[in-house]
């Protein structure tokens, strides 16, 4: 069982939408939304291949069966495109503040 606490990301290797989402909150210089030198902690649970796994994403999940899916402090805050549009919103910050770092 994943940690509910802190930020939590399911991905797939292959999913280009997961590897954007894990360079968001990488603070990647090319992704908006954090400053230079930030990042975010978080935990990532690879379910590729594994069927148990993406059957307890979905249920953690509200039912969402696409990767990424991001959790915060074991609340559902959406997928990648959620993500971007947080940023591009500016609620980002808001949502992540407690689990940014400066490298």
């Amino acid at each position: 069982m994943a940690n509910p606490r802190g930020v939590e990301i399911y991905t797939w290797e292959s999913c280009p939408y997961s590897q954007r989402a894990k360079r968001i909150l990488e603070g990647a210089p090319e992704e908006e939304g954090l400053e230079p030198g930030e990042f975010i902690e978080f935990q990532e649970l690879m379910i590729e291949g594994d069927p148990r796994a993406r059957e307890e994403m979905v249920r953690r999940c509200e039912g969402h069966r696409t990767v990424p899916q991001i959790l915060v402090d074991g609340e559902r805050v959406g997928g990648c495109f959620d993500l971007v549009a947080a940023v591009q919103n500016r609620t980002f910050r808001d949502i992540f503040a407690p689990y940014i770092r400066r490298k």
